[in-house]
């Protein structure tokens, strides 16, 4: 396990987020282990459109057209009924 040191949090900032982990019932350390372990799996926003640009467009139906097919399907089986 690594260690990581972080100065100059404010007094302010320090207080939020002990009251924060004891919201949670964890002590500060575990509570920011926590946060950094999430904050380390997201991706940054160029990792996210460089993810997204590598993918093959979605050709044919528009998100509209099959929302309009979908409700209409959807109302052809209710008067089906």
């Amino acid at each position: 396990m690594s260690i990581i040191q972080v100065r100059g949090v404010s007094v302010r900032a320090h207080k939020k987020l002990k009251a924060k982990a004891g919201r949670e019932g964890k002590s500060l350390s575990e509570y920011l282990r926590t946060e950094l372990e999430q904050l380390a799996e997201q991706p940054t926003i160029d990792e996210w459109l460089e993810r997204v640009g590598s993918r093959t467009p979605v050709r044919g139906v528009s998100g509209a057209e099959a929302v309009r097919a979908a409700r209409a399907e959807r109302e052809a089986e209710l008067k089906e009924r």
